[in-house]
């Protein structure tokens, strides 16, 4: 799996998560800036090369979220959602059959501590309690989301199109 939004990197510090898909969902972690690796199998939809983790987003160099599913079957919500508390040497599958299906965006909120926000391109879903229930708020198909440094615009791209939202979102 790979996301066309890069989402499938994050740093904090010297810290760099890279995230995979295909036949295994991996986590490749290196807390040197890159010179030494770990590879870290994640509890993630996995089996074919449309399958993985294709975002992540990390609060803090602890707690981190890594969203994705399955391409092919977008409704398909078991598998596709683990988070960490501990920087990514362990991961838990979180609101198995109960969130969104896959989703090509996942990102926190800068200052609003649970508050994460999932998109792709059969809708936008947000959650205020760390991933662990949803509430799908639009149709709308976007590829991306971030939110302003100050936690009040949420922006999302998509294809041929950008939205600005207010946040909280109405």
């Amino acid at each position: 799996a790979f996301a066309a939004s890069n989402g499938n990197l994050a740093c904090r510090g010297d810290t760099v998560w890279i995230f995979t898909g295909g036949l295994t969902s991996r986590c490749l972690r290196s807390v040197d800036a890159g010179v030494s690796w770990t590879s870290i199998e994640l509890p993630v939809t996995r089996g074919s090369s449309m399958t993985g983790v294709f975002s992540a987003t990390f609060r803090n160099a602890r707690e981190g979220w890594a969203m994705g599913g399955n391409w092919e079957v977008p409704e398909d919500n078991n598998g596709n959602l683990a988070a960490t508390t501990d920087g990514g040497t362990t991961w838990k599958t979180m609101a198995d059959g109960q969130g969104p299906g896959y989703r090509s965006s996942i990102v926190h909120h800068p200052t609003q501590h649970g508050a994460l926000v999932a998109t792709g391109f059969d809708g936008l879903d947000v959650s205020l309690d760390g991933g662990q229930s949803w509430a799908h708020h639009s149709d709308s198909s976007h590829y991306v989301a971030r939110f302003s440094p100050d936690g009040r615009t949420l922006w999302l791209a998509g294809a041929k199109r950008m939205t600005r939202m207010n946040w909280p979102l109405q």
